[in-house]
């Protein structure tokens, strides 16, 4: 399917608006919450210039227009596991947040979801394991990511009563440890992929700057586990999955293309 096709944008917009859902309803159900942080006091529900009935109108006809795209995509996958991934964030991780810091592992799987929601709406089976390759890529990216978000914001997590990772922390070194042993996974995702013929060995050579700068910074992090660090490795985690992500889309297309290419040659 061509990249500027119908279904691509479809797709998108499915996306996009189903993930707008979820962040409706998410602060819906956190609004007496997030008005106790700062980070998140303005936010219309929590400043009271949003009613919730209102923003549930606004959350239900996202999640319909954004599922009804999808569905136009011509998928019968699509539609359905985003409407999944909508009830997994708002109605299980967003309450693990008050009972448990392991939230952030249940929160992740979300968050690795889209790509596989994309992979079917461009007419793709899950039996396949390119969209996991991607899954794997942003469910383990997001644990250090977002534990050092929670570090950040300890302060503001514990007054609301949130239960994150890293938040009794005041050291800082037990976060920043978690930190390197998830980059550290992530860091061996594409020689375990490139390794088990998975994918183009190129992913490996490709990968390998990007991934020894974000465990650089992260190192430092650990060595100095102050805010200034944290934020450094924080805002250098987002590129550091745009190329991942980049890298690993490009490699999966380009073998399907050589593969489609030899069945017509052969």
């Amino acid at each position: 399917m061509p990249v500027v096709s119908p279904e691509f944008f479809l797709t998108c917009g499915g996306i996009y608006l189903c993930s707008s859902a979820a962040h409706v309803f998410n602060q819906i159900i956190e609004r007496k919450t997030d008005a106790l942080m700062i980070r998140t006091c303005n936010r219309p529900l929590a400043a009271g210039n949003l009613s919730p009935n209102v923003a549930s109108i606004i959350g239900l006809g996202c999640a319909a227009a954004g599922s009804s795209l999808l569905h136009l995509t011509g998928s019968h996958v699509a539609a359905p596991l985003a409407l999944v991934n909508i009830a997994l964030y708002s109605c299980i991780y967003t309450p693990l947040k008050r009972k448990t810091e392991w939230n952030t592992h249940v929160g992740s799987v979300v968050g690795a979801i889209p790509p596989l929601i994309g992979y079917a709406a461009a007419g793709g089976g899950l039996t396949c394991c390119d969209p996991w390759l991607l899954f794997g890529i942003m469910y383990v990216w997001q644990l250090p990511h977002f534990y050092s978000l929670a570090w950040l914001h300890r302060k503001d997590y514990l007054n609301a009563g949130l239960q994150m990772f890293g938040t009794k922390d005041e050291s800082g070194k037990t976060t920043a440890l978690a930190c390197v042993k998830w980059v550290t996974v992530l860091n061996c995702l594409p020689l375990v992929y490139s390794y088990a013929g998975l994918i183009s060995p190129n992913m490996a050579l490709w990968t390998l700057l990007p991934n020894l700068y974000i465990n650089y910074k992260c190192v430092k992090y650990f060595d100095s586990p102050n805010k200034l660090e944290a934020r450094s490795f924080f805002i250098n985690s987002l590129w550091h999955v745009l190329m991942l992500v980049g890298i690993t889309s490009y490699c999966v297309a380009t073998e399907d293309q050589e593969d489609k290419q030899r069945r017509l040659n052969s």
